[in-house]
């Protein structure tokens, strides 16, 4: 843990006391903002992966086996259909914490979430990075791009400690996986990626490349950068995210950041609370609206604390 000087003590509680951070996940005041924007409480619930494990993308999978028999890796059934990467880790399970994590990085822009979060996928692909040439973030669609403003997987594969080169670039707007088969998901990206010219003559021959995104659901994007990747000469690709899902979602999650408590009545400025039945007031703190049998409108009573 972090030692915490004198002048960062003082520093913590003059902004405690005149901006009241919150914590990215749980939304609680942060006592101790110099640190960051997770609250200590919400890393110690960080849930990672742990063994028995796939021995190629290091994820606990049910239905492990060795395809090949009792000297052949222990392989998940995505690893077994997967045919360009040679090896995938994720930090942990798309759930909980790390959920809230990606989701406040990816569409709550709390960009400085991807220094925690690329230390975390720097340790977990300890084993994937050693040996690599070069990281390559999984790029987006200039439209994408330009909407978020920021490519996330850039900003997770500018902390895990190698050179990034960004040789990818989508070829064309894919349609959103949600709701796809696996095989329908390989449909959809292939041949979605390409390399860029400057990285296309030679440059990548030979080269160990370690493909970085945020999430893994069955392996079908990073595949296809892969694919590209290897057509320009590489000699092997890995895969890098923060987290894999276990299940494959039906619906997409609600891209926001967690939940914010609920607005308390008193909260409400006055041209937005309620008016009072009998006066035409807004409503004090406290008071609530039901309606009667037979009644056309909303009456509202003032509730006796």
């Amino acid at each position: 843990m972090k030692r915490v000087s004198g002048w960062q003590t003082v520093c913590d509680g003059i902004l405690a006391l005149a901006w009241a951070p919150q914590c990215a996940v749980c939304d609680d005041i942060l006592a101790k903002p110099t640190l960051g924007i997770v609250c200590a409480r919400c890393w110690r619930h960080l849930e990672l992966s742990t063994p028995p494990v796939c021995e190629s993308c290091g994820a606990p999978h049910s239905g492990l086996s060795r395809p090949g028999g009792r000297e052949s890796p222990l392989l998940c059934r995505t690893c077994r259909e997967l045919t360009c990467l040679t090896r995938r880790r994720a930090a942990g399970p798309y759930d909980g914490v790390l959920r809230l994590l990606v989701h406040a990085l990816k569409y709550g822009g709390r960009r400085s979430l991807a220094v925690p979060l690329g230390e975390l996928v720097r340790q977990a692909g300890s084993d994937v990075l050693s040996g690599a040439d070069y990281v390559v973030p999984v790029p987006l669609h200039p439209l994408r791009r330009w909407t978020r403003g920021f490519n996330q997987a850039t900003d997770l594969a500018q902390r895990v400690g190698l050179p990034v080169v960004e040789a990818l670039y989508r070829r064309r707007a894919t349609p959103p996986q949600t709701g796809l088969t696996r095989a329908e998901r390989r449909r959809n990206m292939r041949s979605a990626f390409a390399v860029r010219r400057r990285w296309s003559h030679g440059a990548l021959k030979g080269r160990h490349l370690v493909v970085v995104d945020d999430v893994r659901t069955t392996g079908a994007t990073i595949d296809a950068c892969a694919a590209a990747l290897r057509q320009a000469g590489a000699r092997q690709v890995s895969g890098l995210t923060v987290a894999f899902t276990t299940t494959m979602p039906t619906r997409l999650p609600k891209p926001a950041v967690p939940a914010r408590r609920h607005r308390q009545q008193s909260d409400l400025p006055d041209a937005r609370r309620p008016l009072s039945a009998t006066s035409g007031l807004p409503l004090a703190a406290g008071s609530s609206t039901s309606r009667q049998p037979g009644a056309r409108g909303p009456v509202h009573t003032d509730r006796v604390r």
